[in-house]
C-alpha cells in the first residue's frame, strides 16, 4: 500500500510537466519547419501586409524565405502580391475581372500595383496567400496547412526564384 501511495505521489508531483509535451499540430510545424530548414529556406513569422478588404483576420503569417545577396547597382524593388478570390475585392479597388489571372480561381494583387506575376505563383497551393521580394528575400506567406511535399515544392520553387533574382538583380529577370 505504501508504494502504491508513493507513486501516486510522483505521479501528482509529474503531472505538470505534460503541459510541456508538443502537441500533434506543434510537431508537425516543427516538421514543416525543419524540412524548410534542411531544403535551404529560413522560417519566421511576419507581418503579412494584406489589404483590409482581403478580409484576413491575422497579420502575422508564417513566412518560409530565402535570403538574397544584395542588389551590385540599386537596391531590389520590394513587392508583395497577395491572392484574391473573385468575392475578395471591394468595389473600391480594381474589379476582379481586371486583375491577373493564374489558373482558375487564382487572381492576384501587387502591391505596388502592376508588378508583373512570378511565374512560379501558379504552382502555389491556395494555402500560399502572398508572396513577396525585397533587397534582402524572397519567399512566400503560408498557413502551414500542408505537408513535408508540399515544403520541398516550395523550397525549389524559391530557390529557383533566388538564382533569378540575383542574376537579374531586381524583382523579376
Amino acid at each position: 500500500m505504501s508504494y502504491l501511495l508513493v507513486g501516486l505521489i510522483v505521479l501528482v508531483a509529474l503531472a505538470p510537466l505534460w503541459q510541456f509535451k508538443p502537441s500533434k499540430v506543434q510537431r508537425k510545424q516543427a516538421q514543416l519547419r525543419e524540412a524548410a530548414a534542411l531544403a535551404g529556406l529560413f522560417v519566421e513569422f511576419r507581418d503579412c501586409p494584406l489589404p483590409d478588404y482581403a478580409d484576413r483576420e491575422r497579420k502575422q503569417w508564417v513566412f518560409y524565405g530565402a535570403r538574397l545577396q544584395p542588389a551590385r547597382s540599386k537596391p531590389r524593388e520590394s513587392v508583395f502580391w497577395h491572392r484574391v478570390n473573385d468575392g475578395g475585392v471591394s468595389s473600391g479597388v480594381l474589379a476582379a475581372a481586371e486583375l491577373p489571372t493564374v489558373g482558375p480561381e487564382q487572381r492576384w494583387l501587387s502591391k505596388p500595383a502592376l508588378r508583373p506575376l512570378p511565374d512560379f505563383c501558379s504552382e502555389l497551393a491556395n494555402s500560399w496567400v502572398a508572396v513577396s521580394v525585397s533587397d534582402n528575400s524572397c519567399g512566400a506567406f503560408w498557413d502551414e496547412s500542408g505537408d513535408s511535399d508540399e515544403v520541398q515544392k516550395v523550397a525549389k520553387l524559391m530557390l529557383t526564384w533566388k538564382r533569378l533574382l540575383e542574376s537579374a538583380g531586381g524583382v523579376s529577370p
